[in-house]
């Protein structure tokens, strides 16, 4: 047989068809010889994704004689592994946990890779479990992505929003699988689920400012409202905050501490104000200022609850310090004549108050005309009142002369500031009828024509002088 050749009748391959070449002796074959022909092919994508590649061929020759025999045709199949595989990796941006605040945008990616060696078609990203407490974006891939060859490689993205309770719970956790459909009726592929984690960065935290109103003590029993504005200052939702109390002054009891029904729960930059009230007690107004310290606390959603930084408000004394003296004179009519004159007794009584705030001590009643001044005590607190003594007087000739008694008492005393300055004194006057016109004083005695009384003034036949002289002591006693 000469000229030996072989024919493609079928090939399913989807590349360059293959070129057969034939050895020089297939020019000239004897009977029984044989000779072996060739033809390279490189396979395609699509002839893996057909899982086969079939190849028919028959040989030709010219024999010396009689028609070209025809061989019967040869089929070769070449069964394809076809392995449909898909891989996602999901990722977070930004990726620092201290970036993630409430209101923060966070992008998630979804790379897909195809790891098999089919084409897989409508590929698609399945989301599972998400802890996130907001809604989460479609997922959103790149247009022309219909069909991913072996090797390929698709970044499809999504976004969130940062919610408060994501960062309360500490992280947002969220997983995706992927998926493609191979060619013929192979199972589609699901990759292993890939976890993307949004660690938040839990930073709690409280401050409180302390105020007083009002912002000084007058006066004892006076009632002061403490407010304590409570300011949430982390980035996590604290519940049950409270307000303690460190260190108070106070010589009383302090009113429990009431906090709103929003302390229960205050988010980032919410405020709360908590009050309290006290009613100064003497001691605290003899201190000069009154303290009082307190700090805040609540429980974070984990984690060691935070204790703010202590506050302090000092409430100092502004009040005033005085002393009152009253100095009260009665006359026993000695003589018995209805009259204040020569013999009769003045008695005195000196009443002292303090009529300031601070308690006042070292207390001195001075009446150098009337003599030493007994009192039951040197010290007085807030509006109290002491009655002191003095010796009395009787009324002489000097007295007379001048129509009155004259009296000047003063007291003078300290107070945890310093002493009263200047000190308080009061001045009586006790009308003294003057003799009428005719008699004398001289030597404690009245002298009338000559006539000698012993110290008691007789007023005969001048019955118009005597009642003069009693309504104008009268008067004085009504003054």
């Amino acid at each position: 047989m000469t000229d030996v050749g072989v024919d493609e009748v079928s090939f399913s391959g989807t590349g360059t068809a293959p070129v057969i070449t034939c050895p020089a002796a297939a020019a000239s074959l004897a009977p029984g010889a044989s000779v072996t022909c060739t033809a390279p092919y490189v396979v395609t994508q699509a002839d893996v994704d057909a899982g086969r590649l079939t190849n028919t061929a028959v040989a030709t020759g010219e024999p010396p004689t009689s028609e070209p025999p025809l061989t019967p045709p040869s089929t070769v199949e070449l069964p394809g592994d076809r392995n449909p595989a898909i891989a996602v990796v999901k990722s977070a941006s930004p990726d620092t946990a201290a970036a993630y605040v409430v209101g923060q945008d966070i992008t998630y990616s979804f790379v897909v890779t195809n790891t098999g060696n089919v084409t897989l078609t409508d590929v698609a990203i399945t989301e599972g479990d998400f802890s996130g407490t907001g809604p989460l974006s479609a997922i959103d891939c790149p247009a022309g992505t219909a069909s991913m060859a072996p090797g390929a490689q698709l970044i499809c993205t999504a976004t969130y929003v940062l919610t408060q309770e994501d960062i309360d719970a500490g992280q947002v956790t969220n997983s995706a699988t992927a998926t493609g459909v191979p060619p013929g009726d192979l199972q589609p592929p699901v990759s292993p689920p890939s976890e993307a984690r949004v660690p938040a960065l839990p930073t709690p935290g409280l401050s409180i400012v302390k105020s007083a109103t009002p912002a000084v003590m007058t006066t004892v029993g006076e009632t002061l409202e403490y407010s304590f504005v409570v300011t949430n200052t982390g980035n996590v939702t604290l519940s049950d905050v409270a307000v303690e109390e460190t260190e108070f002054s106070g010589e009383g009891d302090l009113s429990a501490i009431s906090c709103p029904d929003e302390a229960a729960r205050i988010i980032p930059g919410q405020t709360v104000t908590c009050t309290a009230t006290y009613t100064t007690t003497q001691a605290d107004v003899d201190s000069g200022r009154l303290t009082n310290t307190a700090t805040a606390t609540g429980t974070p959603p984990s984690g060691t609850p935070p204790v703010s930084p202590p506050s302090t408000v000092e409430v100092p004394f502004d009040g005033t310090n005085e002393l009152a003296i009253e100095k009260r004179a009665t006359t026993v009519d000695v003589n018995g004549n209805g009259i204040v004159d020569l013999g009769d007794r003045v008695e005195w009584t000196i009443v002292v108050s303090n009529i300031g705030a601070q308690t006042v001590s070292d207390i001195v009643v001075s009446d150098p005309t009337a003599g030493p001044v007994t009192c039951p005590a040197t010290s007085l607190a807030s509006g109290e009142r002491m009655t002191c003594t003095v010796p009395p007087h009787t009324i002489d000739a000097a007295d007379v002369r001048r129509g009155e008694v004259r009296n000047v008492a003063t007291v003078s005393g300290n107070t945890p500031g310093g002493p009263i300055d200047p000190p308080t004194s009061q001045t009586v006057t006790r009308v003294v009828p003057t003799p009428p016109t005719g008699l004398a004083v001289t030597g404690g005695t009245l002298a009338a024509g000559g006539l000698l009384l012993g110290g008691v003034m007789v007023l005969a036949g001048l019955g118009l002088g005597l009642t003069r002289l009693r309504r104008r002591e009268e008067e004085q006693e009504q003054r």
